[in-house]
């Protein structure tokens, strides 16, 4: 495991990572400090309205994606496309997610996964498996089960998957198996980006979650859904799952603008942080 705290100013906070840190034969760019989230700027776009490259950066990003806590992550595509996965209550300690989106995915029926209040307008929401085609990207909710005892304590859980600027997308919500099947692994198929619990209690630990990211070897891989000083549901820390084999970067922020050329070769785990105030009301970080 090799950690890295890689800042680079270019027009705002840039992780540029070479070829000598994730095998890459081009460098490795994100982009953050867009928003208000992670500024703190007067008259900087709220998360709900469209981003735009920064000027002279050589770095032309797809998809902006904000981690609002839990399991709750917002997407943006600058052809357009929005997306929500599992707004929480705000009663688990993170602020408010009152996020404006055209599409909403919902894992499981726990509170902290399913709190459609914190959704403004009308967007569609999926909470099934099988394929839907909606807001201009096709989602596949995949069958999976919330306990390693195929649901018989907790439960259901639906993975879901999807493609936004030419990336391929895998949301795990909340996985309990310790390990996917044969016909699942099928399904989900070949993954850019991955977004895993490791938090156990009531999903797969961190180590059980390093098995998962061994079977599907991802190019990126999001953890999420674990203890933070925010959280007050009782979770473990990230920290056995950053103990694995893989390269563990960590961005220090809420935000990640990336493209489909600038995945690292190999699985890499990018640590995000959570948004500290909501949004839309201007919040910073």
């Amino acid at each position: 495991m090799r950690h890295f705290n890689s800042i680079c100013p270019l027009g705002g906070a840039v992780f540029s990572f070479l070829s000598l840190i994730c095998g890459l034969a081009f460098p490795l760019c994100l982009h953050a400090d867009v928003f208000q989230t992670n500024t703190g700027q007067e008259g900087a776009p709220p998360i709900t309205q469209p981003i735009q490259p920064l000027k002279d950066s050589g770095f032309s990003p797809d998809v902006h994606i904000t981690w609002l806590g839990q399991s709750c992550f917002a997407f943006h595509s600058f052809k357009g496309n929005s997306l929500l996965t599992d707004p929480y209550n705000p009663d688990i300690g993170y602020p408010p997610p009152v996020i404006d989106t055209r599409v909403v995915t919902i894992s499981n029926e726990h509170p902290d996964h399913n709190y459609l209040p914190a959704v403004s307008g009308a967007p569609i929401v999926i909470r099934s498996v099988g394929e839907t085609a909606t807001g201009g990207l096709i989602f596949q909710g995949i069958r999976s089960w919330h306990d390693n005892v195929k649901g018989k304590k907790l439960g259901p859980n639906r993975i879901f998957k999807w493609n936004m600027g030419g990336l391929r997308f895998v949301h795990l919500g909340d996985l309990g198996q310790h390990r996917l099947t044969a016909a699942q692994l099928k399904a989900i198929g070949m993954v850019d980006v991955l977004l895993i619990p490791v938090g156990g209690v009531a999903t797969i630990n961190g180590t059980q979650a390093l098995e998962i990211v061994k079977q599907l070897q991802p190019k990126m891989v999001i953890p999420m859904h674990y203890k933070t000083d925010a959280l007050k549901i009782k979770l473990d820390t990230i920290d056995n799952f950053l103990k694995g084999p893989y390269t563990v970067v960590n961005t220090g922020k809420s935000d990640l603008l990336l493209n489909s050329s600038s995945l690292p070769a190999k699985p890499t785990i990018f640590v995000m942080d959570y948004v500290h105030k909501n949004p839309t009301a201007g919040g910073t970080h």
